[in-house]
């Protein structure tokens, strides 16, 4: 616990799992006798919590809420009984307004397995959903997701509002909620079209598997209109129910097409279709020109050198890892080493990528390249990867050339040289692997 001149109000209220030491309580100097009160409930002593909860329900002052609604967790059951006291005795303190500034800990209590059968927390979440039957949508939805979550969880059944704000939340999560709190059978018409129509591929997945566990055929016009989402699970989930349930061959469907999306034929990743996957990635939309790597990456690796590495290494980060993924099968030693500096630039943790791709190739080369990285005694990432690339090489099957010896010698020796003791265990063990493979 930090010390007691970091105690504010606000602080206080930004962990609820915070605890004041015992032994320090009588020693702290807190002029504010409200603040200290605060702080002691929270004391580790079940004697002093007791005693800064009933000075709190004495002295009560608006705010003093978030600390005795704190108080209904309590692991002594004296303290717990006289925080749930309070709060069914003062239950019209509570407006809607009001519990939204201490919705975080509601949050906090209803996650707490002990509180389940608490009688103060079940009346406090009838006060809730009682109040708000008044509000409107905009003023619910300035509360935070998890208050959100929960008022959904407790009300949805009894209150047709918030059927229908679920289906506006701002969050895709909460509106794919609508689906396990409501059983399927029971949607309306309108709430069936407006989660079809949810703009997150989230909440359509959600519907399209709730559908299928009720039993129920999806809608041919509402699986035809996703063949073209951009989340490629999204289309492979579609084309098994248009084939099974309406017998419909998307890759024909596909190429029949005259637009650029015809180039989702690549998700099949049919060798036939290299030129298809060629020209598709020429295509603006990132999903098509994903799909096509993908698919060259898959059955023809080989084929990438049709397109500038300058190209591929400047586009997005997931087909950048798409096409680093196969570069050991693409390209050969020579070209991956004049890549380094665009792998190192356009790679997350490229440094280390690059290493690896070398490592693939030759363990001597790996070493001379880490060897001779003048980051390498202050990189921590680099350190672990040269210490686990030594461990896994328990055998190599040539040794290395009197080249190779110097380079990763000459390296060893600047790092030695430069940093002493630091890295001489790790030193000295590349130093017997050089020497002793012959």
């Amino acid at each position: 616990m930090r010390l007691s001149t970091t105690y504010t109000f606000e602080f206080l209220k930004s962990d609820y799992k915070l605890r004041s030491p015992e032994y320090r309580f009588s020693s702290l100097k807190i002029s504010d006798e409200r603040l200290l009160h605060w702080v002691g409930s929270i004391n580790r002593s079940g004697f002093q919590r007791e005693k800064s909860l009933l000075w709190l329900i004495e002295n009560f002052t608006p705010g003093d809420e978030d600390r005795i609604l704190l108080r209904l967790e309590d692991w002594v059951p004296e303290v717990s009984r006289h925080a749930e006291k309070w709060v069914i005795d003062n239950l019209y303190r509570f407006s809607f307004s009001n519990l939204q500034n201490y919705q975080n800990v509601v949050v906090h209590l209803i996650r707490k397995d002990r509180l389940k059968e608490s009688i103060a927390l079940a009346r406090l979440n009838n006060t809730l959903l009682e109040n708000l039957w008044d509000l409107d949508g905009s003023h619910f939805y300035s509360s935070s997701a998890p208050f959100r979550t929960h008022l959904y969880r407790i009300g949805i059944e009894s209150d047709s509002n918030l059927r229908q704000w679920i289906l506006k939340d701002p969050s895709p999560f909460i509106r794919s909620l609508m689906l396990e709190l409501v059983p399927y059978n029971e949607l309306t018409s309108a709430e069936n079209k407006s989660l079809m129509a949810d703009p997150s591929y989230q909440v359509k997945k959600r519907y399209i598997v709730s559908t299928i566990k009720a039993g129920q055929n999806l809608e041919k016009k509402f699986l035809m209109n996703l063949i073209y989402s951009n989340s490629k699970s999204m289309r492979e989930l579609t084309r098994y129910y248009l084939k099974r349930d309406y017998q419909i061959d998307l890759y024909k469907h596909y190429l029949s097409l005259n637009s650029d999306l015809k180039y989702f034929a690549a998700d099949f990743c049919r060798k036939e279709d290299v030129q298809l996957f060629l020209d598709g990635y020429k295509c603006k939309r990132r999903a098509i020109r994903y799909s096509c790597i993908n698919a060259l990456c898959t059955v023809s690796p080989q084929e990438l050198r049709n397109i500038d590495f300058k190209t591929l290494m400047a586009d997005s980060k997931k087909i950048r890892l798409r096409v680093y993924r196969s570069m050991h099968t693409t390209y050969n030693f020579d070209e991956i080493c004049s890549f380094k500096e665009q792998i190192i630039q356009s790679l997350p943790n490229g440094l280390v990528r690059y290493l690896n791709l070398i490592n693939k190739w030759s363990f001597w080369e790996f070493l001379s390249e880490i060897t001779s990285t003048s980051v390498l005694s202050t990189d921590i990432a680099l350190q672990q990867l040269l210490r686990s690339k030594i461990k896994s090489h328990t055998s190599v099957s040539q040794p290395a050339t009197a080249e190779q010896r110097e380079r990763i010698l000459n390296g060893l020796n600047r790092i030695d040289v430069k940093e002493g003791q630091h890295l001489q265990q790790l030193i000295s063990e590349i130093r017997f692997i050089v020497n002793s493979v012959r």
